[in-house]
C-alpha cells in the first residue's frame, strides 16, 4: 500500500525567463566594447560604442543648413514687409485714382509672392530641424546601453568590427535578466498533452548534475504545434527554480510532470503482471 502517481516525461532546452537581444540601429565601426561574457550589468550600463564621427558631422552640417535657412527666412520677411508697404500705398493711390489697376495688381502679386516665400522658408526650416533631430538621435544610437539588469551570456562583436544595420538589426549581445529562475521548453507528445494543466508540479534533471532534481511548475501549455518529420508535439513551459545558478542556458533537461496521484492505494509491482512461459523438457 502506498502512493501511485502518473507522470508525463518530456525533454527540452533550458532557457532564461527573460532573454534580451541587444543590437545596433546605426551602421559603423565598433570602437569600444565594455563588457565580456558573464559580465553582470545594470540597466543603462554601456555595452559598446560605434564611431560617432560620421553622425556628428551630419549634425554639424544640418545645423549649418538651419542657420542658412533662417537667414533666408529673414530676407524673405524683409522683402515681404517692403511688398506690404508698397501694396498698401498702391491701395491708397488707387482709391484716389492716382494709380492704375495694373499697378495695383502688380503690387498685390508681389505681396502674395513674398508671403509664399516666407511660408516656404518656414517649411524648409521645420523639415531641416526634423533632420537635425534624426541626426542627433543617430549620434545617441552610437552608444549601446543595456536595457535591463542581467548577465551577458553572448557577445558577438569585437573592437574594430563593422556593424551593418541596413536591412536587419544585428544581435551584438544577449543578456539574461535573472539566472536564478529558468524555464524549460519541453516538447510534449500529442498523446500526453491533454493531461497537462497550468500549475502542475514538475521536476527536471540534466546530465551535468546526475541524481539532482530541480523543482518547478507548468506555467503554460501552448496551442501551437511543432511538427518534425510527421511527429507532432506541443511546447509546455516549465518554470524551474535555479537559486544556486547551476542550470545554464542551452542545457538539455528531462522533465517529469505529475499529472495524477492517488495516496494510500493498493499497489502491485509491475513484475507481478508479467510472466514467462518455460517449456517443459
Amino acid at each position: 500500500q502506498g502512493d501511485v502517481s502518473e507522470k508525463v516525461l518530456a525533454t527540452g532546452a533550458v532557457q532564461p525567463l527573460l532573454q534580451v537581444n541587444v543590437g545596433s540601429q546605426v551602421n559603423g565601426r565598433v570602437t569600444k566594447v565594455f563588457v565580456d561574457f558573464n559580465t553582470v550589468v545594470k540597466k543603462g550600463d554601456p555595452l559598446a560604442e560605434i564611431d560617432p564621427t560620421v553622425y556628428g558631422a551630419q549634425v554639424s552640417q544640418t545645423q549649418a543648413q538651419i542657420s542658412s535657412l533662417k537667414a533666408r527666412f529673414e530676407s524673405a520677411k524683409a522683402s515681404h514687409e517692403v511688398a506690404r508697404v508698397n501694396y498698401e500705398r498702391m491701395v491708397r493711390l488707387a482709391a484716389q485714382n492716382l494709380a492704375s489697376k495694373a499697378e495695383l495688381d502688380t503690387s498685390k502679386g508681389q505681396f502674395d509672392i513674398t508671403s509664399a516665400d516666407m511660408a516656404a522658408a518656414l517649411a524648409q526650416i521645420a523639415a531641416t530641424e526634423a533632420q537635425l533631430t534624426q541626426s542627433v538621435t543617430n549620434v545617441g544610437f552610437t552608444k549601446i546601453f543595456s536595457p535591463v539588469d542581467g548577465i551577458v551570456i553572448s557577445r558577438a562583436v569585437d573592437p574594430g568590427a563593422t556593424v551593418v544595420a541596413s536591412f536587419q538589426t544585428p544581435t551584438l549581445f544577449v543578456i539574461a535578466q535573472d539566472l536564478r529562475k529558468m524555464r524549460v521548453m519541453a516538447d510534449v507528445d500529442e498523446a500526453d498533452v491533454g493531461k497537462l494543466k497550468q500549475g502542475m508540479d514538475a521536476e527536471a534533471q540534466v546530465d551535468a548534475f546526475v541524481g539532482e532534481t530541480f523543482r518547478g511548475k507548468v506555467s503554460q501549455v501552448r496551442y501551437s504545434p511543432n511538427t518534425v518529420q510527421g511527429v507532432v508535439t506541443y511546447s509546455a513551459v516549465v518554470e524551474i527554480e535555479n537559486a544556486d545558478e547551476k542550470l545554464r542556458p542551452g542545457m538539455t533537461a528531462t522533465v517529469s510532470i505529475r499529472t495524477r496521484e492517488v495516496k494510500g492505494a493498493f499497489r502491485v509491482p509491475n513484475a507481478a503482471l508479467r510472466y514467462k512461459h518455460v517449456a517443459s523438457s
